[in-house]
């Protein structure tokens, strides 16, 4: 019996292909083919088999009829992103992950409809920057004095990222990206601006990117951030994360010591952040050099290095299902279950939607359920 080949469009597939920035060698790789078949695929000189075109199809994380059309008019990984300084250097990966958010994003538009745009929408500049934090504050209805009631954790990370998503804005998490690669990346838009933070860093450090990526969006200067001070834009978004998240007024009532770095681990017990955005707030009103700084930096480091490394000795991996709850959000998610429940959309509409298999979603439905009972 011959070899049944799929008729797909070799321009469309090279489309896929470009615009999740996976070479010709990535993509062969994952569809046990070489690089150079690839090219002939896209070229049409050469058509690949049912199998090939559903490994190369899961692999650009497109669905397999995608194929046989033409490519589309518009790309979905928005092309505004500014990609400070790394031109195209932006791994499969994270691309997957753009072009998942913005689809989450449209699956938001057609489930709710239209959105009110989010409360805070000024502009943030170095002469503006305290008053910036406190009209943040004031719009997402918190006191200058406000903490979250939860020790830093998940918890508390949850806190920071709920009332923003209450506020209007799309919030994921992404797994499987080092940090080395990206900690927080926002995409402008009126109404749902998205942000997507790495979930493989600390939940203090994700807590001050979380805010670091609402300085960004409120100067519609979308992007991918690795938090360096010598950016001055992200130098900004720093300071105005730490001014947010420990007002200066606040910190002041802290009485300091002689020991500066006692200082430190005081203002993140109270503030409820990690060491390291205690240590950056301290430094920006003169209460920290910036060798002691450096120090607390490579401190944190190490630590999150050997956490990392205990989770990894560490017996058994997370479920499937509890990373996409954890990566989507009990926004997110909440609203999908519910179109759901009320036959809105089928299941099969829903492994779309959540980017997982109805085994996995009938799992993260009990335990979205158990974890609303618990509360």
């Amino acid at each position: 019996m011959p070899t049944v080949r799929v008729p797909i469009n070799g321009a469309t597939l090279r489309w896929a292909r470009n615009l999740a920035h996976m070479t010709e060698d990535e993509l062969g790789r994952a569809a046990g083919i070489s690089a150079t078949r690839v090219t002939e695929f896209e070229e049409g000189s050469e058509r690949p088999t049912y199998i090939q075109t559903r490994k190369i199809a899961r692999k650009l994380d497109r669905p397999t009829a995608f194929f046989l059309a033409p490519p589309p008019a518009y790309a979905d990984i928005p092309a505004t992103a500014d990609f400070r300084g790394r031109g195209d250097e932006i791994p499969s990966l994270l691309a997957r992950e753009i072009k998942r958010s913005e689809a989450h994003r449209r699956t938001l538009d057609d489930l709710e409809g239209s959105a009110e745009p989010p409360p805070f929408r000024s502009p943030v500049s170095w002469q503006s920057l305290t008053l910036s934090a406190a009209e943040a504050r004031h719009a997402f209805g918190l006191e200058i004095s406000t903490v979250p009631r939860t020790a830093l954790g998940n918890a508390s990370f949850n806190y920071w990222r709920g009332l923003l998503e209450h506020a209007g804005y799309v919030i994921f998490q992404s797994t499987g990206i080092g940090l080395d690669t990206y900690r927080g990346l926002s995409i402008h838009h009126e109404t749902r601006p998205i942000i997507l933070i790495n979930g493989a860093d600390s939940a203090g450090g994700k807590i001050f990117t979380l805010i670091h990526e609402l300085a960004h969006l409120a100067n519609r200067t979308s992007g991918l951030c690795l938090l360096e001070e010598r950016n001055t834009d992200e130098s900004l978004c720093n300071a105005f994360a730490a001014e947010f998240l420990m007002p200066s007024s606040e910190v002041e009532r802290i009485p300091s010591s002689a020991d500066h770095f006692e200082d430190v681990t005081k203002v993140a017990t109270h503030f409820r952040v990690s060491k390291l955005a205690s240590a950056i707030k301290l430094k920006s009103m003169n209460r920290l050099t910036e060798d002691e700084l450096e120090a607390v930096r490579s401190e944190s480091h190490t630590e999150w290095q050997r956490n990392r490394e205990r989770l990894a000795e560490s017996d058994g991996v997370p479920p499937q299902w509890t990373l996409r709850l954890r990566d989507l959000g009990q926004s997110y998610t909440s609203i999908v279950f519910q179109a759901i429940e009320s036959q809105r959309i089928s299941m099969l509409d829903a492994t779309y939607f959540l980017d997982a298999k109805v085994p996995t979603i009938e799992r993260m439905m009990r335990g979205f359920q158990r974890s609303g009972e618990s509360h």
